[in-house]
């Protein structure tokens, strides 16, 4: 999944679970964030290109 659906993703899950709890700009700023942490790892380098792609998503 790219980085843009995994935001939009996580924003529009964190909006109805959270529902009236916070403002709705709150809890889409939260789940936008919490859906793109998965994607920070592709910045660790596993030592060339084969690793890096089939390591992708393994500590996360």
């Amino acid at each position: 999944m790219d980085s843009l659906t995994q935001i939009a993703l996580g924003s529009a899950v964190s909006v109805a679970v959270m529902g009236r709890r916070t403002a709705v700009w709150k809890a889409a700023l939260w789940g936008g964030v919490a859906g793109t942490l998965p994607d920070l790892d592709a910045f660790i380098d596993h030592g060339n290109a084969i690793l890096n792609m089939t390591l992708h998503r393994a500590e996360s």
